[in-house]
């Protein structure tokens, strides 16, 4: 059951990042037993914060994640994936009230995201180094395996982001629809079902098929978002995705519902040879049809302005009245002077108090520790805390300041 267990943690972790109602004994019991259905999922506020962006989710759901594992024969029966109906309305975060509880919490995660970021990305580099000029053992032959027979089916997405802070008097809407993303497993001349494939090959080949992607902007758009989501957005939102038989014209695309085969060739050790791409893609497109009106680009460069007033605003909103200037002349001011003493004045006097550097040199002395416990076991943790007390000790014969 070791392949059970590492898949369950992997799909709690990456899952746990984006969802919030995901039942861990539901996903436990379906893995052991070849079959995980989860349905009625809705994502998390801060699903979108990979992309640095000041962009909150307000309304995320997806109807239906499958996925079914063929324990008995994972060398020969395929592994299929299935997504269908993800749906998400985002907006400027600005456009959210603030919430000190949900920030505290979301920059521990980011936090934690990026830490792990970094460590996944060392150990990648170590393990990478040894097993460079090493033969796949028998795990790494099972991995990709799998990998080579993995098929994954995608419906319904529609995913958009609405503004009516930018620009008040032209609120726009802009997003992104797929009907359908299907990836099949082939053999070298791409034949589905076809078993000419070296099992020792590092080469991979899938064909993709893509239905219908569409990118459009809306201008003076009529929002979701104006005031409080409706109930049944989500199911306003898959009408609006474009199909193949779809002549409506509501819809402003930038790209027009386009369609697409590609044929795809992946290496799954990467750099071993030279003369062997890690992916060679060819694409072929039925069509491709590109516009961009004149209030769309006014409205695309003041989306640019207002991301970056927004991304410099991040941090004060939890000074902002909720209130309009005219409304409350007063909490505004105690808004811009808050602004400036809090997050410019104080915080250089808190940076440069003896206080303050001390805490942080005895929280950068622990970090230190931790990693040096990782690293080198118990001794190394040992010798690192002898270490804080003499220093803690010399710290102490110093004059302290206020």
């Amino acid at each position: 059951m070791v392949f059970e267990g590492v898949l369950v943690d992997l799909l709690n972790r990456f899952l746990g990042s984006y969802v919030k109602n995901l039942d861990a004994s539901q996903l436990k019991v379906g893995i052991f037993g070849g079959d995980v259905l989860l349905e009625r999922l809705d994502l998390k506020e801060n699903a979108l914060d990979e992309l640095n962006l000041p962009v909150r989710i307000f309304g995320g759901h997806l109807d239906k994640l499958r996925l079914k594992i063929p324990w008995s024969n994972l060398y020969g029966a395929p592994v299929v994936a299935e997504v269908d109906g993800l749906f998400v309305v985002a907006g400027p975060a600005s456009a959210a009230k603030y919430d000190a509880e949900r920030d505290a919490r979301e920059k521990k995660d980011n936090k934690d995201r990026q830490l792990k970021k970094i460590e996944d990305a060392r150990k990648k580099t170590l393990e990478t180094k040894d097993k460079k000029n090493q033969a796949p053992g028998l795990v790494e032959k099972l991995v990709t395996q799998i990998i080579r027979n993995v098929q994954v089916t995608v419906r319904n997405i529609h995913v958009t982001f609405e503004d009516g802070v930018t620009d008040p008097s032209h609120p726009f809407s802009v997003g992104v629809t797929l009907d359908s993303l299907v990836v099949q497993s082939t053999d070298s001349n791409y034949v589905i079902g076809g078993q000419d494939v070296d099992p020792v090959s590092q080469l991979i080949y899938k064909l993709v098929h893509m239905s219908c992607l569409s990118l459009y902007w809306n201008t003076d758009a009529r929002l979701l978002l104006d005031g409080k989501l409706p109930s049944n957005w989500a199911e306003t939102l898959k009408s609006r995705i474009a199909r193949s038989h779809d002549t409506s014209s509501d819809m402003q695309f930038l790209l027009r519902p386009t369609s697409a085969k590609a044929k795809l060739q992946l290496t799954m050790k990467p750099g071993v040879d030279e003369a062997i791409p890690q992916a060679l893609v060819n694409v072929v497109l039925e069509h491709i049809a590109i516009s961009l009106g004149k209030q769309q680009y006014r409205n695309v460069m003041s989306l640019v302005e207002s991301f970056d007033r927004m991304s410099i605003n991040q941090k004060y909103l939890k000074y902002k009245p909720l209130g309009g200037v005219s409304d409350d002349l007063r909490a505004w001011w105690r808004y811009a002077i808050s602004a400036v003493l809090e997050e410019d004045v104080k915080r250089r006097t808190r940076m440069w108090s003896w206080k303050h550097i001390k805490e942080h040199r005895l929280s950068a002395a622990a970090s230190s520790r931790l990693e040096e416990a990782k690293t080198h076991g118990r001794a190394g943790l040992e010798h690192s805390i002898g270490q804080k007390k003499v220093v803690e000790e010399r710290s102490q014969d110093r004059p302290q300041y206020s």
